[in-house]
């Protein structure tokens, strides 16, 4: 993707961190060590570190865990092998791959301190592979063969939040929190590349930065 845009005349500054930018009236001056780039309008695609850049009140950033056993002996007592996702909360959901190994992940839980713990994958796999052990006994003997922690984002009303920010002009800020990131991804690039060339866009207004998050009073 990138090799094609830039045949079509994008150009590429891989690895330049942006320290710092300037908000002028026909663009923005970003800020990379010594060099400077301007650009009639940025694009801050980010993840969940956008929060780094500007704290968003109606986003929360969790600590959420997967593992992944040894190979099964036996995974006949699992119904078709079909995918397991739980409502509760904090989730749990399990598949199985191709060689018989089994994927569990969820019990998603605050950041401490803000940040991931180093370490608290190992533990929190021991809690999977316990919903594992209970949910299919065949399997009690299995161990763990890989386990991580990873950050995850979600807001409190479930959309997005796409468009522009009235303290970065010129700028659009794509943040695609919560599970289905990688759909309002898409959905956010058709969005703001239509306001770039002039095609009005008015449902970019439902994932607004500005808009209310409050819970609606009971």
């Amino acid at each position: 993707m990138v090799s094609r845009a830039e045949a079509n005349g994008v150009r590429i500054f891989e690895e330049s961190p942006i320290t710092g930018w300037n908000f002028k009236e026909d663009g923005v001056l970003c800020r990379t060590g010594q060099m400077t780039i301007r650009a009639r309008h940025v694009i801050f695609a980010t993840g969940y570190e956008t929060q780094m850049i500007h704290k968003e009140p109606g986003a929360s950033l969790v600590a959420t865990y997967a593992v992944v056993t040894e190979p099964a002996n036996h995974l006949g007592d699992w119904y078709e092998r079909a995918m397991i996702w739980e409502t509760a909360r904090p989730y749990l959901y399990l598949r199985t791959t191709s060689d018989g190994r089994i994927i569990a992940g969820g019990l998603d839980e605050p950041l401490k301190d803000g940040t991931l713990q180093e370490g608290r994958e190992f533990h929190q796999s021991g809690k999977l592979l316990e919903r594992i052990h209970a949910l299919f006994p065949r399997t009690k003997r299995l161990k763990a063969a890989y386990a991580w922690g990873a950050v995850f984002g979600d807001t409190r009303d479930g959309f997005p939040y796409i468009g522009t920010h009235p303290d970065y002009p010129n700028c659009y800020f794509l943040e695609n929190y919560g599970g289905n990131g990688t759909v309002c991804a898409m959905m956010a690039a058709r969005m703001i590349a239509d306001a770039l060339t002039g095609k009005p866009r008015p449902d970019m207004a439902w994932f607004s930065l500005s808009r209310s998050t409050k819970p609606s009073p009971p």
